[in-house]
């Protein structure tokens, strides 16, 4: 846990996460869609973009 969070309560500290998280993805499907519009025939769908986050965090998560 982070000084951060220290004292806040459980329900603060998820809210925190979501907030970050959203912040995050409404940055990366920013840079999403400048690449869709660059490259349109790409196939890669928000759900795919998702998909692919999911696995990223995942190979992370088990590489420390």
């Amino acid at each position: 846990m982070t000084d951060q969070t220290k004292h806040m309560r459980g329900d603060e500290i998820l809210l925190m996460a979501e907030i970050k998280a959203a912040s995050a993805m409404r940055e990366a499907f920013e840079s999403l869609d400048a690449y869709r519009e660059r490259f349109p025939n790409s196939g890669v769908t928000r759900d795919d973009f998702i998909d692919r986050i999911e696995r990223r965090a995942t190979n992370q998560d088990d590489a420390a």
